[in-house]
């Protein structure tokens, strides 16, 4: 049986905090993450689960995705910038086969987990911030998935 996934990096934030894992979504990350939300709306309506990294900024994104497609969101520590991706490659295997998860992060933990993913070059794709990737596997492991579509705002 066929898995999707979709991955969705943070909006834009502030340059500064106190901490990196405190910076927040700025007006701007915001609004660029509501449209990609607005514009993949058919194909997110899928999702049953919303999994985010603990860091505001992804969990102001994972919030807005919640709004839109009224699901809580889980918080998962596997999902910060320099987790490993084969890790949260296992949080999904981890998840019953007929979950469709929605996973919100950063870089460059989210353009490594595409590429792996899907077999491609390192760095081949990258994820822009509010840029949301939908991935379909039999099998979830590095160089299996399918690459269905990445959008960018």
């Amino acid at each position: 049986m066929a898995r999707q996934l979709f991955i969705l990096r943070h909006g834009e934030a502030e340059s500064f905090a106190s901490t990196d894992a405190e910076r927040r979504l700025t007006d701007r990350g915001r609004a660029q993450t509501e449209a990609i939300l607005q514009q993949s709306l058919p194909e997110l309506r899928q999702v049953t689960r919303i999994v985010a990294s603990p860091y505001v900024r992804a969990q102001q994104t994972a919030e807005l995705a919640a709004h839109v497609l009224q699901l809580p969101v889980l918080t998962d520590a596997r999902l910060t910038p320099d987790s490993n991706r084969a890790t949260v490659a296992e949080l999904w295997s981890e998840s019953p086969e007929h979950d469709v998860l929605l996973l919100v992060s950063h870089q460059p933990l989210v353009g490594g987990l595409l590429d792996w993913l899907c077999g491609l070059p390192r760095g081949q794709q990258v994820m822009g911030t509010s840029a949301l990737a939908a991935l379909r596997t039999d099998v979830v492991a590095g160089g299996c998935a399918d690459l269905l579509w990445l959008r960018q705002p």
